[in-house]
């Protein structure tokens, strides 16, 4: 493989600064939900499933990682599942709130035993959203000498333009948990990696990864896109678009829409759609699939309309 089509990806975990400085357990939370998430992935890998067999280097930095690959289109399916797994971890608290202006909120039943009984109390913790955006580009590996518990030895370094523009993207000023690549790999990649892969409406020449979008390529496993109905269409709008997705990201922007967070979380929301719109933009059901997410949005209330949220 040609060393300038390895990649790098430089991902964050949006939020994390701020919740280190209003709520540490939620932050050290997150940190081991990502290693959590990590570690089933590798284990899928493991088991013969893709999971992640495409991460040659998964490197941390606290609330940072940079990932190394060398197959373009398989990462980026599975970065952005792997993204789609983390925000899905906790999620699911979001679609249903105890207490709708604070989603993240659950309430935990604990139980021990007291002379011979059981004794339930309940705690309540915050489970913040783990949500990661960032910057990928092609790059090349170097080991170089380093010390590990004491001992010399060798670590990979990404060296190269790519490892700036990165993290010049990573750090874009674009609002949500997007993840952005430029015109150049998005030409390497295949046709159905491409269907999760739209343009940046804001930043001229450059894509993003719509992970919102990945479990959509779960439905072309064992069909081709034409044979995409409108029937089994609606079925992945009702669940995977609607339910798994935009009304959990719309819950958590309107727990916050009067504080500066609620930028990132209506991006999200921008994203989820854009995201479903790009992947049937060549459906002969688009119309249909169009009509449908409309639908969904007006359901959701949020103030904006259908055509503002789409653009």
């Amino acid at each position: 493989m040609d060393e300038s089509k390895n990649l790098c990806a430089y991902i964050d975990l949006l939020g994390f600064a701020n919740h280190v400085q209003n709520d540490r357990e939620a932050a050290l939370r997150l940190l081991a939900d990502y290693q959590n998430i990590l570690h089933v992935s590798h284990f899928e890998t493991n088991l013969g499933g893709n999971g992640i067999s495409s991460f040659n280097y998964f490197i941390p930095f606290s609330d940072s990682i940079f990932f190394y690959s060398s197959s373009p289109s398989l990462f980026i399916q599975q970065l952005a599942n792997f993204v789609y797994s983390s925000f899905g971890l906790s999620s699911d608290e979001y679609a249903n709130p105890l207490d709708s202006t604070k989603p993240e909120q659950v309430t935990m039943i604990d139980f021990s035993v007291r002379e011979g009984k059981v004794i339930t109390t309940t705690h309540l913790e915050n489970w913040q959203p783990l949500l990661l955006g960032g910057g990928i580009g092609y790059v090349t590996l170097n080991n170089v000498a380093s010390i590990y518990e004491g001992r010399l030895t060798t670590t990979p370094i990404l060296v190269g333009r790519a490892v700036v523009d990165a993290v010049r993207l990573e750090g874009s000023g674009l609002k949500g948990p997007r993840i952005l690549l430029n015109d150049e790999l998005f030409r390497d990649l295949d046709d159905n990696t491409k269907l999760i892969v739209n343009k940046v409406p804001e930043k001229a020449g450059y894509f993003e990864v719509n992970w919102t979008a990945v479990r959509y390529l779960d439905y072309l496993v064992d069909r081709s896109f034409q044979d995409l109905d409108e029937r089994l269409i609606g079925i992945m709008l009702l669940n995977d678009f609607n339910m798994n997705m935009l009304v959990r990201a719309a819950n958590l922007w309107r727990a916050y829409k009067n504080k500066e967070i609620s930028t990132h979380y209506f991006s999200f929301v921008k994203l989820i759609v854009r995201g479903a719109l790009h992947f049937f933009r060549e459906s002969p059901h688009q119309k249909y699939v169009r009509a449908e997410i409309k639908c969904y949005v007006d359901q959701l209330k949020l103030e904006y309309t259908f055509e503002d949220i789409e653009l």
